[in-house]
């Protein structure tokens, strides 16, 4: 069988020497310093994100310092010290991976083996990745080598996590960030490593590699190197590939959305869905689409590299201010935080959807008002309260149009309260006092969007069913979450119950404000008040 020679892009075109590195000068010329003036540190530390070069320099680093024939700071990858550390022949440079020898023992084998003097070069180097994902004990240890160093032995510590490393190991370090490549950097580095391996790919789609590859070169190379097989790379062809829509379909959402075709906006999230489409990513990207509109808020000009059409954002703009533009943004940034974690997805981008179209206009209960006063229209009604009070006649009352319509008729009967507190009655309906615990762990364990939609809702039993005061496409989202949520109900409530939506004109009366323990005039004033609302005369008898 042939051997396998293909190397991947991002092998490569590695880059060898300091000045091959994109993006990182702030570091590199510092590096070439150290090397021209022989000031050499016994430990460097280099923090970044993925994929901007940090364990590609440190293996420049532990060239550099090895070179026989040192050019201005970059290895001269002549030598012979440069050819066999290249080559990976020689026994004095070190590659560990931490996240699989993160044990105290390992550590320990660094220290011993580190004590000898090198074998075949100057200095001896150990280029330790993901050095954060050492254990406590493992730090501990560590600790005592960079304490005692030999002189000829250099550590190069990496890290995408900066923050979990002790600061007694990062005080004997000196530390190197390095930063998210730009757009504009990798786009061109993208261009000329096309050009050298004819690779057919136009600039739109150079520009929107750049734009997912969140500022990590390694990841854009894979991109390219993933879509190289294609004749000719278009942007269609890059969103196929990362199994995104593209920006008209995020376009069409928001116009859609302000436009108050909710259905049409959900829709889109549904034939995502069934596309195949990464929701993540999706949800990235109108997250993108909302930033773009607040940075043209804030100065008056577009965000450098946006994917996004200028003239969609400035036509947006003027209908999404620039506070609703930020509440959208928080909306989805927490939608993403939960997205990767969810067991569903749709309905996560669905719930954060819903709540955007909520923010950026108030017609969706406008509608639902609309539609429920379409059921029953009360012009005139009356209702007849005897002076003997509230309390004692509360099970007669009875809302009653004028014409005597039976569809017309509202009634709260029989109504009473438990001593106990935990049930009271209506309509044969218990209301559930548990249900705020409900919700508090629907927060907790099923998704925080959900949460923030049911936050004012109540619930009542009536047999083995939970009814839900909640309009329907809400409940909608509840049913996605079906089986979670009735755990936490049979959980907290004591018994299981099926779960339905409450589609009673009890649940526009509120019914969970004419509490035990407001005042028998709190509670006629309520009621009027409530009786209005439907269009009601009040008499009192």
């Amino acid at each position: 069988m042939q051997e396998n020679s293909y190397k991947v892009l991002y092998r490569k075109w590695r880059p060898k020497i300091f000045d091959e590195v994109v993006g990182q000068k702030n570091v590199t010329d510092i590096l070439k310093n150290q090397i021209i003036s022989k000031k050499i540190p016994h430990a460097l530390m280099f923090c970044g994100v993925r994929g901007t070069g940090k364990t590609s320099c440190a293996k420049i680093f532990a060239k550099a310092v090895n070179c026989l024939k040192n050019n201005n700071g970059n290895p001269c990858l002549k030598c012979e010290n440069c050819q066999k550390i290249e080559n990976g022949n020689v026994i004095d440079v070190y590659e560990i991976d931490a996240a699989s020898n993160n044990g105290v023992e390992n550590i320990r084998t660094i220290r011993e083996e580190s004590n000898f003097v090198s074998s075949e070069l100057k200095f001896k180097v150990y280029i330790v990745d993901e050095f954060h994902m050492l254990s406590s004990g493992a730090f501990n240890a560590f600790l005592r080598t960079l304490e005692e160093p030999q002189k000829n032995v250099i550590f190069i510590l990496a890290t995408t996590e900066f923050n979990k490393i002790p600061k007694t190991i990062v005080s004997r370090c000196q530390k190197f960030d390095f930063h998210r490549i730009s757009n504009n950097i990798i786009s061109d580095r993208l261009k000329f490593i096309s050009e050298k391996e004819n690779i057919n790919i136009n600039s739109e789609a150079l520009d929107l590699i750049a734009r997912n590859s969140d500022g990590a070169m390694r990841d854009a190379l894979s991109i390219l190197d993933q879509c190289s097989n294609y004749e000719k790379i278009d942007k269609n062809k890059i969103n196929e590939v990362l199994g995104i829509s593209g920006s008209e379909y995020i376009e069409n959402l928001i116009e859609n959305i302000i436009n108050s075709d909710l259905k049409k906006s959900v829709e889109i999230i549904e034939n995502l869905f069934y596309q195949g489409k990464n929701l993540a990513r999706e949800c990235e990207n109108i997250i993108n689409f909302f930033h773009d509109i607040i940075f043209f808020h804030s100065s008056d000009k577009f965000l450098e590299n946006s994917l996004n059409n200028k003239n969609i954002i400035l036509k947006l703009s003027k209908n999404i201010s620039l506070d609703k533009a930020i509440s959208c943004f928080k909306i989805l940034e927490e939608c993403y935080s939960q997205i990767s974690k969810s067991s569903n997805q749709r309905a996560e981008l669905e719930i954060a959807i819903i709540e955007i179209f909520n923010k950026l206009n108030n017609k969706l209960n406008n509608k639902l008002d609309n539609k429920l006063n379409n059921k029953s229209e009360i012009k005139t009604s009356e209702i007849n309260i005897p002076s003997g009070g509230v309390e004692e006649n509360m099970s007669n009352l009875i809302f009653q149009d004028k014409n005597n319509s039976d569809e017309s008729k509202i009634e709260l009967s029989p109504k009473k309260f438990e001593k106990n507190n935990q049930k009271r009655e209506i309509n044969n309906f218990l209301i559930l006092n548990c249900w705020k615990d409900i919700l508090e762990e629907i927060k907790n364990k099923v998704s925080n969007s959900l949460f923030q939609m049911l936050i004012n809702s109540n619930a009542c039993i009536k047999n083995n069913n939970l009814f839900i005061d909640t309009n329907n496409i809400i409940f909608g989202m509840v049913k996605k979450f079906y089986s979670e949520i009735s755990r936490i109900v049979e959980k907290i409530s004591g018994k299981a119950y099926k779960i339905c939506r409450l589609e009673s004109e009890i649940s526009e009366l509120k019914f969970e404000n004419l509490d035990s323990e407001n005042s028998q005039s709190s509670k006629l004033d309520l009621l009027i008040e409530k009786a209005n609302q439907f269009g009601v005369d009040i008499k009192i008898n």
